[in-house]
């Protein structure tokens, strides 16, 4: 009995290694595809600052550049939203990966956790307006 509760546990740990290591992978590639979007919106950016800055926008602007202004505006609104739903997916794996992390903590070492929790006690900033009984 002690030996399937081992192979079952064993089995268990390995399966949770094998999920953090693929959510790491993931965060790493999402990280590098959230630096790709950074530079493009960047690059979009600096062109609209250019045509802005190189034209005088009193005289108006003509039509090929505010045809082209649009594109970068459409652009950058595209990306940011790239952006946006990127830090949410990987802040979501990071969350999960951490979750992980410490569930196979506890797993290894139980005064790990009454550690840690003992900590999230002492970090708790104090109740200085408690209601008294009168």
């Amino acid at each position: 009995m002690a030996d399937r509760k081992r192979t079952r546990s064993s089995r268990s740990t390995l399966e949770d290694a094998n999920e953090e290591h693929r959510l790491w992978k993931e965060i790493c590639i999402a990280l590098v595809d959230f630096d790709r979007i950074q530079k493009r919106i960047a690059l979009v950016l600096k062109e609209i600052n250019t045509i802005l800055s190189t034209n005088n926008l009193e005289q108006g602007i003509p039509a090929n550049l505010a045809d082209q202004l649009k594109q970068y505006y459409a652009e950058g609104i595209e990306l940011s939203m790239k952006e946006l739903h990127a830090n949410k997916n990987t802040t979501e794996k990071l969350s999960v990966l951490i979750a992980l992390r410490e569930a196979s903590q506890d797993a290894l070492d139980p005064q790990w956790k009454r550690r840690r929790r003992d900590d999230s006690k002492r970090n708790k900033p104090a109740n200085h307006h408690k209601k008294q009984k009168v």
